[in-house]
């Protein structure tokens, strides 16, 4: 309980800095309730404890940049991502010379971000923001210092090979990427509120690690081998913030040998999420990832978790879409049982 008040405490202490003010009332709600439940000594700690790590937020530099140097480390036909230190930045994909790898440097011409303009409209800013994105434009004047071998861009070209009806889908369930090709259906999935249970995330962590241990489980420390393999593979998927919070709690479950309970390591996760980047409550994948991995976890043992995992989704799905759609709710009855392997 102490260590998922901290998460609570410290989220809404970033929130009300970073997002709105009005959250304030919120952090104040969970002091009196933690006062209730945990005493005035230990909720005095916790809210210490909160406000001095919402002080640590890595804060990202949003002016503006000229000469920059950084590592592309995604490429699709309309963009490359470039990092540039621990942010990214979009650029137009107009360089047929330049893959994920490359280190390069040159002139950052700087595009605008667009946010919203009407209420209920697509905010790409905060889009953008709670990706780490925080500027976008074009190169000019490049060179490349480096090439690296990337994971990501040997199994992008790898998919590009593959059949037209094929490739889509690998693309979607190996890198994340959402093609033009199945974007209609992507979209039918999302005004039928079932987009969230097509991303990277829990279920395809354990499908590879159980793939992995038919192949090494007859080597020593194959465990640790697996994990190191798994992690490579999801730290070369930027963008991934379902498959990193399935990955992280992994990680911890097999470090403490299984001496934090999944609330607590979901809570670490979530504080070593905020703390690097306030602005992901932006990010719906977070959103859904924590809230859906959190319902899961409290409701185990209800025979009513199916329905609870529903209306679950209900209010991140009006934040997404500003509406839902009758014919969800009984597609979400039969979907939900899913959900407890897409984001265990």
């Amino acid at each position: 309980m102490f260590i998922f008040l901290l998460s609570l405490l410290c989220g809404t202490c970033v929130l009300t800095r970073w997002i709105q003010p009005a959250f304030l009332f919120v952090f104040l709600a969970l002091v009196c309730f933690s006062m209730k439940r945990l005493g005035v000594k230990k909720t005095l700690l916790l809210s210490a404890l909160a406000i001095g790590l919402s002080l640590c937020v890595r804060h990202p530099y949003l002016g503006p940049l000229q000469e920059i140097e950084g590592e592309i480390v995604m490429e699709e036909e309309d963009k490359l991502l470039l990092r540039y230190h621990h942010q990214y930045i979009r650029l137009d994909h107009q360089y047929q010379d330049l893959k994920a790898g490359d280190i390069v440097c040159g002139t950052l011409i700087e595009k605008e971000m667009m946010s919203a303009s009407n209420f209920n409209a697509f905010d790409y800013k905060h889009y953008a923001y709670g990706s780490g994105i925080f500027h976008q434009g074009t190169l000019e004047n490049y060179t490349v210092k480096e090439e690296h071998f990337s994971l990501y861009h040997w199994l992008y070209h790898r998919i590009q090979s593959q059949n037209e009806w094929i490739r889509p889908y690998s693309s979607l369930f190996l890198l994340g990427i959402k093609e033009d090709d199945i974007r209609d259906v992507y979209d039918q999935l999302g005004q039928l509120s079932l987009v969230h249970l097509f991303a990277l995330s829990g279920l395809h962590i354990q499908l590879l690690i159980a793939l992995l241990e038919k192949l090494l489980n007859r080597i020593k420390y194959h465990q640790v081998i697996i994990l190191l393999i798994v992690g490579y593979y999801v730290m070369s998927l930027p963008l991934m913030v379902s498959f990193m919070r399935a990955y992280f709690m992994k990680l911890l479950t097999f470090i403490t040998k299984e001496r934090l309970s999944p609330l607590e390591s979901l809570s670490i996760v979530f504080l070593g999420f905020i703390l690097y980047n306030p602005y992901i409550f932006y990010n719906v994948s977070f959103l859904f990832s924590f809230v859906m991995t959190f319902f899961i976890i409290v409701s185990h043992s209800s025979k009513y978790q199916r329905y609870y995992l529903y209306l679950a989704t209900i209010p991140l799905i009006l934040y997404q879409r500003s509406e839902i759609s009758l014919l969800s709710f009984f597609l979400g009855l039969v979907f939900s049982p899913m959900i407890k392997w897409f984001y265990q």
